[in-house]
């Protein structure tokens, strides 16, 4: 839970204490209203458990005192027992349907249950209800913010900042996220900027100062079309040429420069297109008949079609090797189903579609080594997105095939895969990777050796990623990364080992 909602509660239950001291006491025995107002003394100094005692006792004579209620509602939500709370409020309801603050706890008693359509029927009603109560606007716009309905956010979070300037920090709060996830920067970033510098102290200040760092340069790049980085490093590779151990490889080390551009044709709230280019350049220091040249352009779009998003992107790539001796063409197509789950996380549902021509096959070599085909994968991703210091944590699975000329390579295949990422303090991020893959292949190897000659390759492969990453103003970034791949195959050719290692620098336009 966002902790600008917990903020709101408490400032609510404050307020709701002084609203029920006015609107009166249990009129009950002495020992009653005796205990009613130890029990609210108690509860303003955060005495959960005596202010739950006495509240207890009042209704020990009187079931239907709806202040007692409402009060013992308030502790179980200070005790994050929202369930609890939510049966004290729906007995207060029902003895008064129109007592509009607890309406309203319970409106929240709801969200924080995760029963967003119950919380949302119940803010409208308060605020059909009550125009003018800023509370109900401020929680019927959080709560269409949580189940991603940005446009319907901003305008209640923006009542609410207009009918109670006190509770701007909030409205804006929850707004700029709102316009971030809108695709809005500019406006999100204004949001943010406005309640660092109003509540540069608080736990919301704070966030929102947070967020407008982390926003500032994807502001910067929405005011332009065109995005473009350069990046140098340094790689060590253990085994380039990925043979097996009784080959007996040798490890090496390289430079790399790779470059990115690419070009937004139409950048809308609801729908975009683009295309870009990378080039990639290997220089190996011993083993240069492994150096790679490659080349791939691209363009992609997306549209906004109100249940997901629909993405289609097209890449073309032609590589060389021993940066003169043409490799292989590939051509890919994926198109792509994202589903937003509103703040916490994404669903991505992909597809691709590889058509791959390579071009350097040795000469004598038999037919089934030939690579050319078609590769096909299907598969889901899902992205969670957790407080901070978590960026976001992800797991996906998919399903391949690759069907092959030549006998060696076609298969079947399904792989695993796990991710997390965490910012820290001075720009400095860490992202990490487990990947598990199973390839089960069609034929007989023609590398399985003696006596059998005759093996059905099975490869199964871990591989795990780990970058350091640090971001030097808003232009820079370096970054030290570790690749470490285990490849066992029944195959003796197949089995291998290959860990690669870099520093990189990038400096982005």
């Amino acid at each position: 839970m966002l902790f600008g909602l917990r903020a709101s509660r408490t400032g609510l239950a404050l307020c709701s204490c002084v609203l029920l001291l006015v609107s009166g006491s249990a009129l009950g025995s002495v020992e009653s209203e005796l205990a009613f107002h130890r029990g609210v003394i108690a509860f303003g100094e955060d005495e959960t458990d005596e202010a739950d005692r006495q509240f207890q006792i009042v209704l020990q004579e009187d079931p239907e005192d709806t202040v007692s209620l409402h009060y013992l509602g308030l502790i179980a939500q200070k005790r994050d027992d929202d369930a609890a709370a939510l049966g004290y409020f729906d007995r207060a309801l029902a003895i008064d349907p129109e007592d509009t603050n607890v309406m309203l706890d319970r409106g929240i008693a709801l969200m924080d249950l995760g029963r967003m359509a119950e919380a949302r029927a119940a803010f409208d009603q308060l605020t059909a209800l009550e125009p003018d109560n800023a509370r109900a606007h401020l929680f019927a716009g959080i709560v269409a913010y949580r189940v991603a309905d940005y446009d319907a956010a901003r305008p209640l979070l923006d009542k609410a900042a207009e009918l109670d300037p006190s509770l701007r920090a909030q409205s804006r709060y929850f707004g700029g996220l709102a316009d971030a996830l809108r695709g809005n920067i500019a406006g999100a970033q204004a949001a943010f900027e406005e309640v660092a510098s109003q509540s540069p102290a608080t736990a919301l200040g704070q966030s929102a100062r947070d967020l407008r760092r982390q926003i500032e340069p994807r502001a910067a790049k929405q005011a332009r079309r065109w995005e473009l980085s350069v990046t140098t490093g340094f790689e060590y590779d253990s085994n380039p040429t990925i043979l097996a151990d009784f080959v007996s490889p040798n490890d090496d080390g390289r430079w790399i420069f790779l470059t990115r551009a690419s070009y937004d044709i139409v950048d809308r709230d609801d729908a975009f297109v683009s295309i870009g280019m990378t080039t990639y350049l290997s220089t190996h220091f011993d083993q240069d008949e492994v150096d790679l040249q490659s080349y791939t352009g691209w363009v992609g779009g997306g549209y906004d079609l109100g249940f997901a998003w629909f993405g289609l992107r097209y890449d073309y790539s032609f590589t060389f090797i021993d940066l003169d001796d043409p490799f292989r063409h590939q051509h890919r197509i994926t198109p792509t189903f994202t589903f937003i789950e509103g703040e916490w996380g994404a669903t991505n549902v992909f597809y691709r579609y590889y058509n791959e021509n390579f071009l350097r096959t040795p000469a004598g070599l038999s037919a089934a080594l030939n690579r050319d085909g078609h590769r096909h994968v299907a598969g889901v991703r899902q992205l969670f997105f957790p407080n901070a210091p978590i960026s976001f944590l992800t797991v996906s699975a998919h399903y391949e095939r690759n069907d092959k000329d030549g006998t060696e390579w076609s298969y079947d295949g399904w792989e695993l895969s796990a991710g997390a990422g965490i910012d820290f303090s001075h720009d400095i991020d860490l992202v990490v990777g487990y990947r598990f893959w199973y390839r089960y292949y069609d034929n007989k190897s023609l590398l399985s050796g003696p006596p059998a000659f005759s093996k059905r390759r099975r490869d199964k492969r871990h591989i795990v990623t780990v970058e350091l990453g640090k971001d030097i103003g808003s232009h820079w970034r370096v970054a030290v990364s570790g690749a470490f791949n285990w490849n066992g195959s029944n195959v003796r050719f197949y089995d291998y080992d290959r860990q690669v290692g870099g520093l990189y620098v990038t400096y982005a336009f």
